[in-house]
């Protein structure tokens, strides 16, 4: 009995050792990855919504230059419907720029858990992503 509970134990520690999270693991500000819509706010009309994590999914792939929208909410304005777009960034002198299929929107500032794309200087939106956090074992 002894022999089977320490190997229980074994196990489940080895188990635990071997799990890790990925959402701070990356030493680059990157894009790549999922990201949550988790906010939108400004507009002429004066948008202010917030949606829950896994109603907005966000996927970047730098590499092909796409962006894979899951959108899951059933509120009238969430920027995107679920689809794939084009995306590209720019630097300019003073900040970065992203385009979405074709419209460019603004300044995009990115963090490790974080985006923040702005657009409020031409009556635009205020859109904030949050990294989402997967554990794997």
């Amino acid at each position: 009995m002894k022999t089977m509970l320490f190997m229980l134990s074994v196990l489940l520690l080895t188990g635990l050792a071997s799990c890790h999270s990925n959402d701070d693991s990356s030493p680059d500000n990157g894009i790549d990855g999922n990201w949550n819509l988790t906010h939108v706010s400004g507009g002429i009309s004066g948008v202010d919504l917030s949606f829950d994590p896994g109603i907005i999914l966000w996927t970047f792939d730098d590499n092909m230059g796409t962006l894979t929208i899951i959108n899951n909410s059933e509120s009238g304005f969430s920027i995107f419907q679920s689809g794939t777009y084009a995306f590209s960034m720019e630097d300019t002198a003073d900040y970065k720029t992203i385009t979405i299929n074709g419209t460019t929107f603004g300044s995009i500032d990115i963090s490790k858990n974080k985006i923040y794309i702005d657009q409020r200087v031409a009556d635009g939106f205020f859109l904030e992503l949050t990294k989402v956090k997967f554990i794997h074992f």
